[in-house]
């Protein structure tokens, strides 16, 4: 037997991903005055309808080069304490839960990632699944040519999706409104 049609994937959405354009301006200005790679951190909640928003921003201490950023152990753990210290125990629990938005920049290179990258992101993947956690994984990756590189993890799904564009709120009484 033979099948008579293409393979497609059926009464699937694409999710859509939201942030602040003053966020977005934060961004571009790390991007910007940044000398080499740098990297931060946002939140992420997924909506009623399946969108994803990006919120607030964290940068935690890192060791920067021209083609490479890394936030050792050590330095995973002083920002911990510092959320904690910052905002409670359970508060800065619940933040790091969600706090699955890894952006970077690739100062002036393509914003491809690099191998890298990709096995940051699948290790941030694995580490959701392994602590049963619904948080999507997000991976962004700016250059300063204002170019930028989306991969997105839906945890529901286990779809990966790439090239998705970056929306803009510029009303927060109408993000409000609809997140409930």
């Amino acid at each position: 037997m033979k099948c008579i049609s293409e393979f497609k994937i059926m009464n699937t959405t694409v999710p859509r991903i939201f942030m602040g354009y003053g966020l977005m301006q934060q961004i571009q200005h790390i991007v910007n005055i940044a000398p080499k790679e740098a990297q931060w951190f946002h939140l992420v909640d997924k909506d009623k309808d399946g969108d994803l928003i990006i919120s607030e921003m964290f940068i935690p201490e890192q060791t920067c080069s021209p083609v490479e950023v890394d936030t050792d152990s050590k330095m995973m753990i002083n920002f911990w304490n510092e959320l904690k210290e910052k905002y409670g125990v359970q508060e800065a629990s619940e933040k790091f839960s969600k706090m699955f938005v890894w952006c970077h920049s690739h100062h002036n290179m393509s914003v491809n990632p690099s191998g890298q990258d990709v096995s940051q992101f699948n290790q941030m993947i694995e580490t959701n699944k392994s602590q049963n956690n619904k948080t999507p994984v997000i991976m962004l990756i700016f250059n300063k040519r204002e170019e930028y590189y989306c991969r997105a993890w839906d945890p529901e799904t286990n779809f990966i999706y790439e090239g998705l564009d970056i929306e803009y709120l510029t009303d927060i009484l109408t993000f409000y409104r609809d997140w409930e």
